[in-house]
């Protein structure tokens, strides 16, 4: 008995059906593809190639001052490098405390050094973003507060609680101190009639001046905890040991 062929109808239909599998089986594979979770804004919004779920560096270390008014930052990130085909930049963003924020820089490392334009205390927050098919940016990261000090501290001396000028006639403590509103005071330092120098940590030290001399020098500056320095300033300590001597060659006479 001979089978019956099929018609061309049935060909036409077993065709389309074939490829409609083949479309659903494709589509599946798509939305696998664009299904991953994205948290941030991406400038690929009709999700044509896959998402990436992007988040913002996992913490921010405390930023800290240097001289110069120049904040140093740095974060952790997991993971610190992208998969293949893919770009990581950091955004760096400062704004008031509390914000509102604004892009000043970006990196590919996990630092940067940020120089506002004037001193004042500062919020930081860093974003990832990861570019290639695409660029996805994340949220912020949680703020820090940096400080931004050009301002070279204060410097003063003074001799036995009192002025430097004329002259003693003992050891002489000498104090050399310094304030500074920024970042605080780091050291203060000098040089006693050219036998080295010597840095304190803190806001002051204190130390002896001896011996008979009408010229030892006192030469000393400040440095802040940002790495500011004042200017250098020399004081002149004059110290006389001797006492005088008796006048002699004198007689005394009485009348007649």
């Amino acid at each position: 008995m001979k089978r019956r062929r099929a018609t061309p109808n049935v060909d036409r239909l077993l065709a389309i059906a074939f490829v409609f599998m083949v479309t659903v089986a494709l589509a599946g594979l798509v939305s696998q593809e664009t299904a991953a979770s994205f948290t941030g804004s991406s400038s690929n919004p009709s999700n044509t190639l896959r998402t990436l779920d992007v988040q913002p560096p996992a913490s921010q270390n405390n930023p800290t001052s240097s001289a110069a008014g120049v904040v140093n930052l740095s974060w952790t990130a997991t993971p610190t490098a992208p998969g293949a085909g893919h770009t990581l930049t950091y955004i760096v963003m400062r704004g008031a405390v509390g914000g509102p924020y604004s892009t000043v820089g970006s990196t590919s490392s996990l630092s940067y050094s940020d120089t506002p334009s004037s001193d004042g205390t500062y919020d930081y927050v860093i974003q990832t973003q990861i570019s290639g098919g695409g660029t996805f940016t994340s949220g912020n990261s949680a703020a820090k507060s940096g400080l931004s000090d050009r301002t070279a501290p204060t410097k003063s001396i003074i001799c036995n609680g009192g002025s430097c000028a004329g002259w003693f006639n003992a050891t002489v403590s000498v104090t050399v101190s310094g304030t500074d509103g920024g970042a605080g005071m780091g050291s203060v330092t000098r040089n006693v009639d050219g036998a080295g120098q010597t840095s304190t940590a803190g806001a002051s030290a204190t130390f002896n001046v001896s011996g008979e001399s009408a010229s030892h020098s006192v030469a000393y500056f400040t440095t802040d905890a940002a790495g500011n320095v004042s200017s250098s300033a020399t004081q002149t300590v004059k110290i006389d040991l001797t006492a005088p001597t008796a006048p002699g060659g004198i007689t005394a006479s009485t009348g007649s």
